[in-house]
């Protein structure tokens, strides 16, 4: 399977969850990252036959990814990525990635309408409408580009919570009264 995403995509996600040390990452963080955007999938090959021989199979493989490739550049050739986004057929599985996107195109106000309408639409609990308002308010702010660098720093391993000198938990997502 190839997934596609534009690398703008990821900071924007970041600075709106305020993760911003995560920018500085390298390239490859985009990929195996915990809190990345992931990449939409836009081209699938399987294979049953062929792959007992080294040589075939390896030829196979070079070109079903030159093809998948070829895919990927055909679909996004002539359209915004967030149109190749919304049209996907599992659309809504993407939605951080067509908010980013939106973002990244210029079309904050769009980007904004649609978060609107995927945390306030069928939501009358009051809990729910102040922690959509604050996700709103954080894309906002990266829109605006008053985001502003927030130290977050949580560690764990295979034994559970390791014992930090100093853990520091600044989010915009922590519900304060």
């Amino acid at each position: 399977e190839l997934g596609i995403k534009p690398m703008t995509v990821d900071p924007i996600n970041w600075r709106a969850k305020a993760l911003h040390q995560n920018i500085d990452r390298p390239p490859s963080f985009r990929s195996n990252a915990a809190f990345k955007v992931p990449a939409l999938p836009i081209a699938h090959k399987e294979w049953a036959d062929g792959l007992a021989n080294t040589q075939d199979a390896s030829s196979m493989l070079f070109d079903a990814i030159t093809e998948m490739a070829d895919t990927a550049r055909t679909a996004v050739h002539a359209v915004p990525f967030s149109k190749v986004v919304a049209d996907h057929a599992d659309a809504h599985k993407w939605l951080a990635l067509l908010w980013a996107s939106l973002i990244a195109e210029g079309s904050g106000p769009e980007a904004l309408s649609e978060i609107r309408k995927h945390y306030l639409s069928d939501t009358q609990n009051p809990q729910a409408m102040r922690l959509a308002q604050i996700i709103i308010d954080c894309y906002q702010s990266v829109i605006d580009g008053t985001d502003t660098y927030a130290p977050r720093r949580l560690s764990t391993d295979i034994y559970g919570t390791e014992k930090l000198p100093e853990l520091t938990v600044s989010s915009p997502f922590i519900a304060r009264d």
